[in-house]
């Protein structure tokens, strides 16, 4: 038998093959652009195949341990409201993740959404990402690795998308895991940026700010004449910070009510900060990259954590934590 008639024998065989698990399969169901996106395409040499950076000495993501100490956070959970001018709201109810806290959602250049969020298993406390599938609900499908760690004291992310189509990560960076500080000490809370490729791996730029007494839930836009503004979680009040380069911040003297913060940069060039505190969602509104602020009311919405993010279709969706009923609620 020739080589070629061996061949020709084995593609046959390969296409009945594929024939038969299309045919058993629902339309739609085998999508390999899907699987592609899940799972990072790793080759031999350690070179990841979608941003061209090697991961080959990445750290996998931790497993569940029952034994570990679980957190409050296992009883947060993450819903969504939905809005066509990002001022009025409607809640939606149902449950898109649990064991969850601290949502954070991009939207791809594909058009999918990602929402990175601080892990409430035992054993996982850091920040992991879930994809939003066509049921609606958030799966969980891998965890951010921060110079191929992956670090269980990494908190609060913040993602945006760049132009470049990177992405560039904000984040807190505490003592939930491992080693503590000095009894009755609180260092400054440091404020971390880092650069990703895939979304998944990131290389940390800088500490962008230090805060004393407290500094807690980054969130950060970019406005239109190339500058950058972010907001803090104070003990009494709201911070911002200004950068011209996106590099370096400067602490501004302009000072909001407390509340965990979210900036949204509108295509009209306004931002709206939303503000969740035990009063509901405040909103406030610049139209001067920051420098003054005009109180628009309250979204009328329970939680923590908002996260707005802009549709393909020109509408705005809300992602937050809320909370499991007659669990323990932290302090706003």
């Amino acid at each position: 038998m020739s080589i070629w008639v061996a061949l020709g024998m084995v593609a046959a065989i390969l296409g009945i093959l594929l024939f038969t698990i299309w045919a058993s399969e629902p339309l739609g169901a085998i999508d390999v652009t899907t699987y592609r996106l899940f799972v990072p395409q790793i080759t031999s040499d350690g070179i990841d195949a979608q941003d061209g950076a090697d991961h080959g000495a990445a750290e996998g993501c931790p497993e569940i341990d029952p034994n570990a100490e679980v957190h409050t956070i296992y009883d947060h959970r993450v819903q969504r409201a939905t809005s066509s001018d990002g001022v009025k709201f409607v809640d939606d109810e149902t449950i898109l993740l649990e064991h969850a806290s601290v949502p954070d959602a991009v939207v791809r250049p594909n058009g999918e959404t990602w929402v990175y969020f601080v892990n409430g298993e035992a054993g996982q406390h850091g920040v992991f990402i879930a994809k939003q599938d066509e049921d609606g609900l958030l799966h969980t499908f891998d965890c951010v690795r921060i110079d191929d760690k992956f670090n269980g004291n990494a908190v609060d992310p913040d993602v945006v998308l760049l132009d470049d189509g990177r992405y560039r990560l904000f984040y807190y960076e505490g003592w939930f895991v491992g080693q503590k500080p000095p009894p009755g000490s609180e260092p400054a809370h440091p404020i971390f940026q880092a650069i990703s490729n895939d979304g998944v791996h990131f290389t940390v730029e800088s500490k962008i700010l230090e805060v004393e007494d407290g500094g807690t839930d980054p969130t950060c836009v970019e406005l239109d004449d190339g500058s950058w503004l972010l907001a803090l979680a104070h003990k009494s009040k709201t911070l911002l910070a200004t950068s011209e380069d996106g590099q370096t911040y400067t602490l501004s003297n302009t000072e909001l009510p407390h509340g965990i913060p979210e900036l949204h940069h509108f295509d009209d060039g306004s931002v709206r900060l939303y503000l969740a505190g035990k009063d509901g969602m405040k909103i406030w509104l610049s139209t001067d990259n920051g420098d003054t602020w005009t109180d628009e009311g309250n979204a009328s919405l329970n939680g923590a954590d908002p996260s707005l993010v802009k549709q393909a279709d020109g509408t705005y969706v809300m992602y937050r934590k809320t909370f499991v009923p007659g669990s323990q609620q932290p302090p706003q």
